[in-house]
């Protein structure tokens, strides 16, 4: 039996199971497919390298049912981890002079290659017209392109090339070519002498190379009539300088003939160029946060993973059977849930009943447990979906445990839904991994963490104190304990404003801005994913409080999170917060 939620990269998923999975969301992200530059933000994980996929001509030809050349776009993924953009042994030439040109250069040719290796891949219309008028394009445009650019070899096309992809890949050898020039003739024999090393080979620009190219590219009648869309994934890995290349490229608003649509993991350092000038929205580019969407509208996210949950059962052979009966709630657990929620409006009348049941009955129920709150299970497909925190690869991910235990477990008898004890051992070996494997293995990948205190132990101590301050909240008698978020009193120095940062670049940490205490300006908010509520055992839909803190409170949690926790017991929780306005760790 196929596993429905098993994992695989958008770039090796078949274009008909990429239409029959994928859901599309632009009514959300409508800047996206639209013509004009756009930035598209988010964690790891969230979907934006699915996006691009789902973009791609040979998907959008199944969704469109038209052929290439009636397209309305012709998007070309670029991934930069897979082109080794930012090679380290272009930091020889860092803060040096001809640093932007060279990298523009580099740039340039890596993009040609990626762009004539997707063109190549495409199924044109073998027509012999095409192939015709490609040959011109390759002796009209290409190879004048080339002597420009001073290219010293006169290429002509070979006579063994007999279709349109014949001259695409012979494009890009020649593209290959420079760069392999470029790395050894230059690059690597720079990286072994002392001095400077004049550089006489070809200079690849975007104006004068590759937009020429592009444009003369999307006048080729086997092409769409509209825009080439360059899909620049993961582009927070190029270097700086190139960054600023990048957005130099934005800045010449070339919209009509090239749309750049840039993915980044949140960690885009700089929208300045390299003459010094900054890009800006909304004149030069749009800008999309996935986080910010999903963390402001949830019953959206909501709706997002039950329509992609009900397409991979039904192309998988769970016909007839809904995603949130997949994966059914703990049924006793929910029961005994429930006679709280009657007491309490019983008790009440009206809206009050309602509203202290929505507070405090979940609350009252894992308070009852006790010693045994690790008994509390995070079983049913809303506690899963919020436990995702808008991150569909971590709902994928768990989601596919699970299934492989269930089969393990029902054999050649069948299921038509995963046993709520089985999504509770997953669900709670997957936040543990959260917390404990995965911060040890991206401390192990940094090599800049060889301090005794790294930043990864620092934003670990401060989730560490976050995590269990809240867990006494949500335990408490509090007037507000569904505490999953917190907000700065002030401004953070340096350091706490790099953890925080860094929190949210690796996804432990969402951030948002609210209202400030006066009432006059934002104060930025965090919300603590919700992946780690089984770690703290707190409610996974109980998300909507949060609390003010002070930044030099954050500062010691950095270094001495158990000493913020003795505090927050030795005062009690229920002197410290039972003023929903009172500070987060206050000391008073």
């Amino acid at each position: 039996m196929i596993n429905p939620f098993e994992y695989k990269t958008p770039e090796k998923i078949p274009a008909e199971d990429v239409v029959d999975l994928f859901v599309p969301v632009f009514k959300e992200y409508f800047n996206v497919p639209d013509a004009g530059h756009t930035f598209i933000h988010g964690p790891r994980g969230s979907g934006k390298s699915m996006i691009f996929r789902y973009m791609a001509p040979d998907c959008q030809c199944i969704v469109t049912g038209n052929k290439i050349e009636q397209l309305d776009y012709f998007s070309i993924h670029i991934p930069i981890k897979e082109g080794h953009l930012s090679k380290a042994d272009l930091s020889i030439i860092e803060n040096k002079h001809g640093e932007a040109i060279l990298n523009e250069h580099f740039m340039v040719i890596n993009f040609a290659i990626k762009i004539f290796d997707s063109l190549i891949q495409t199924e044109f219309d073998k027509a012999q017209d095409n192939f015709e008028e490609l040959k011109i394009f390759f002796n009209n445009t290409f190879s004048k392109a080339l002597k420009y650019s001073n290219w010293k070899q006169t290429e002509t096309l070979e006579s063994e090339a007999k279709s349109v992809s014949d001259v695409f890949n012979q494009m890009k050898e020649i593209c290959s070519e420079i760069n392999y020039r470029f790395n050894t003739d230059y690059i690597f024999q720079l990286s072994c002498v002392g001095g400077p090393i004049p550089y006489r080979g070809a200079i690849c620009t975007f104006s004068d190379f590759l937009f020429p190219l592009l444009e003369k590219i999307t006048k080729l009648s086997f092409m769409p009539k509209g825009s080439i869309y360059l899909l620049v994934d993961d582009a927070d890995n190029l270097s700086n300088i190139q960054i600023k290349i990048l957005n130099y490229w934005v800045s010449l608003r070339t919209t009509k003939i090239v749309c750049f649509k840039i993915s980044t993991q949140l960690n885009y350092p700089t929208y300045n160029t390299v003459n010094n000038s900054r890009i800006d929205t909304p004149h030069d580019y749009s800008e999309i946060n996935i986080s910010e969407i999903y963390t402001t509208r949830k019953s959206l996210y909501t709706k997002r993973v039950s329509e992609a949950v009900q397409k991979r059962l039904n192309k998988f052979g769970f016909k007839g059977v809904e995603a949130e009966d997949f994966f059914p709630e703990d049924v006793e657990q929910e029961q005994k849930v429930q006679k709280i929620i009657n007491e309490y409006r019983l008790k009440f009348d009206g809206k009050k009943g309602y509203d202290h049941a929505y507070r405090y009955a979940r609350s009252d129920f894992m308070k009852s447990l006790k010693g045994n709150l690790n008994t509390y299970s995070y079983a049913g497909f809303v506690n899963l979906v919020q436990a995702s925190s808008g991150v569909m690869r971590h709902f994928l991910e768990f989601s596919s445990k699970m299934f492989a235990h269930q089969l393990i477990k029902s054999g050649e008898e069948g299921f038509n839904c995963i046993n709520a004890g089985i999504q509770d051992e997953e669900i709670k070996g997957y936040s543990n991994w959260f917390f404990d494997e995965n911060f040890s293995r991206l401390r192990d990948d940094d090599d800049n963490s060889k301090d005794e205190i790294s930043d990864w132990d620092k934003l670990r101590n401060l989730i560490e104190a976050l995590g269990q301050t809240f867990n006494l909240i949500l335990l408490s008698d509090a007037s507000e304990r569904r505490v999953f978020s917190f907000a700065l009193q002030n401004e953070p120095g340096e350091e706490l404003r790099r953890i925080l940062k860094l929190g949210v670049q690796t996804g432990y940490f969402q951030k948002s801005l609210i209202g400030n205490k006066r009432g006059t300006g934002k104060a930025q908010l965090y919300i603590l994913n919700r992946l780690l509520a089984p770690y703290f055992k707190l409610d996974p839909t109980n998300f909507a409080g949060y609390k003010f803190v002070t930044c030099d409170v954050l500062d010691e949690a950095l270094y001495k999170p158990n000493t913020i926790i003795g505090r927050v017991k030795s005062k009690g929780v229920d002197k410290i917060f039972n003023d929903p306005q009172m500070l987060l760790f206050e000391d008073n």
